[in-house]
């Protein structure tokens, strides 16, 4: 659904009073809240999945006046055992471990006073490397290149000229580039740096670019006050369906390992990469309960009902073309019972189709020696 689909009907199911009666019907429903990246107000450059630090204010003041704002530990605690929470429970959680959640998110939550969880993507902390979806999204943003010629790989040429342009082969590229094997789509990242003309070692310039990552002071700093507790995301935030069950396995346990050697403690909770159906499965999720994880977190857009499987709990990504009202509506649970109705009707196409389409995979596959960059989720 498009910016401008969002605004207008959050708007009309405002009006019509249809988010006020679902916020009440769900009020037994706990939200779990899918965050990435808090960046500043005038930022350049920033990926769709990060928000603002004044909408992330404004959203850290509704919850507060509307909301009973509870560890992601209570509400998991609760659930598993069949205990009510409180009517409107909400949770909050982070994806992938950027900077900025040291340095913008947090001192607004220790003002409200609100406990959250961090997912780390352990390989990447203590570095000065970008998660891939960054580095793409960085490379078409900064580049003075107005044409990515692709007419002998087969996919033309894409216009760069306006945002507008950047964006539409943005979102084409990363969900086709996300499906494909490891070393495939890193060999393509590499082929479009050089293409687009940008070195890929330049997209994290310092530590206060929006796509930095965090030091593992920092998360021991914040593990000691309190207010914010860790999961793990993998070691390098590859889909774990595109990988062997093998290498799936060893990503589980050895960023499980990492951030349990540096918080000397049980890490109980994991996100999976991406989140979504066929990001991960069954086998998966028993590797996932194998290692002693209590649950494991999707990105599938809804709040959480009964049944529920404790391997594949529903979360609520939150990003930065929300206005007030959609955000609202989506914590009714009003976006969740329109995307499934949608669904049922067929109406959700692939979003990857149109670049996959007429790629010539020959040319593309002639090199696959891993990149040092990784994948988070795009997220609802």
């Amino acid at each position: 659904m498009g910016t401008f689909s969002k605004r207008w009907t959050a708007r009309l199911m405002g009006s019509l009073g249809v988010a006020r009666l679902m916020r009440r019907a769900n009020r037994h429903r706990p939200a779990v809240l899918m965050y990435h990246g808090v960046v500043r107000d005038d930022e350049k450059y920033v990926p769709p999945w990060m928000v603002t630090e004044s909408q992330f204010r404004w959203q850290m003041t509704y919850l507060a006046s509307h909301h009973r704002v509870l560890p992601l530990s209570e509400v998991v605690t609760s659930l598993l055992e069949g205990r009510s929470l409180p009517p409107y429970s909400v949770a909050l959680t982070f994806d992938d471990g950027f900077r900025n959640n040291y340095t913008i998110a947090y001192p607004i939550l220790k003002e409200f006073g609100f406990p959250a969880t961090i997912f780390l993507v352990t390989g990447y902390l203590d570095t000065d490397q970008a998660l891939w979806p960054d580095v793409l999204f960085q490379l078409l943003h900064r580049t003075e290149v107005e044409y990515l010629d692709l007419s002998d790989l087969g996919d033309g040429r894409h216009g760069l000229r306006t945002p507008r342009d950047r964006w539409i082969v943005f979102s084409e590229m990363i969900e086709y580039l996300k499906n494909l094997p490891v070393g495939e789509k890193n060999w393509r990242l590499r082929e479009l740096a050089r293409r687009l003309r940008i070195d890929l070692e330049t997209i994290v310039r310092n530590e206060h670019d929006a796509c930095a990552l965090l030091r593992w002071s920092e998360v021991r700093a914040m593990a000691a006050e309190g207010l914010i507790s860790f999961g793990v995301h993998t070691d390098t935030h590859e889909i774990l369906t595109r990988l062997s069950l093998d290498e799936a396995r060893r990503q589980i346990v050895i960023s499980k390992q990492k951030l349990e050697c540096q918080l000397g403690e049980p890490v109980r909770f994991f996100a999976y990469p991406n989140g979504r159906p066929g990001d991960f499965n069954e086998a998966i999720k028993q590797e996932v309960k194998k290692q002693g994880f209590t649950c494991a977190f999707a990105s599938t857009g809804g709040l959480i009902g009964y049944p529920f499987d404790p391997f594949a709990l529903e979360r609520l990504g939150i990003s930065r073309d929300m206005s007030r009202s959609y955000f609202k509506f989506k914590l009714s649970g009003g976006v969740a019972w329109f995307d499934k109705r949608l669904r049922r009707r067929g109406g959700v196409r692939d979003e990857g189709e149109s670049f996959a389409r007429g790629t010539s995979r020959g040319r593309w596959e002639l090199e696959t020696e891993p990149v040092k960059v990784a994948l988070p989720e795009m997220g609802d």
